[in-house]
């Protein structure tokens, strides 16, 4: 339904309702299409020659560390064992991320628009609770 601007008189006024809110099950739905979308994202910026050789030399750095079995926490360890690998992870594809331009990454990416904001929020949050534990600054 439109209506005319009463200041203007020909501006039509959007007068829909917002959608509807997602439920919590549709969130986690999408969150779990991340993972898959996110490992090809890492994998084609790993070869994508726009991307610094020492942010990917970094992020193979960090991903010989997660495969290793000689960890700073041991995995053993109930519920902190992979804790330094996901924040460590985390600090490297924020780097990936972070050292290319928006619109290379979106080539890169598989997914839906909305799924790589929420990928984004959840690397840029870890990474930045790295920083904030060893005092990284970011780079500009």
């Amino acid at each position: 339904m439109e209506l005319r601007n009463p200041r203007t008189g020909s501006d039509p006024i959007d007068v829909r309702s917002p959608p509807a809110a997602r439920t919590a099950v549709e969130v986690l739905a999408e969150a779990a299409l991340v993972v898959p979308h996110a490992v090809v994202l890492v994998a084609r910026l790993m070869t994508d020659p726009r991307v610094p050789f020492r942010t990917r030399a970094f992020a193979a750095l960090v991903g010989c560390y997660v495969m290793s079995p000689i960890d700073l926490l041991p995995d053993s360890l109930p519920a902190v064992g992979h804790l330094d690998d996901v924040l460590l992870a985390s600090l490297a594809v924020d780097a990936l991320l972070g050292g290319v331009d928006d619109d290379v990454v979106e080539s890169a990416w598989g997914g839906s628009e909305d799924a790589l904001d929420l990928f984004r929020s959840f690397v840029g949050w870890n990474a930045d609770l790295v920083r904030s534990m060893v005092r990284i600054r970011r780079a500009p």
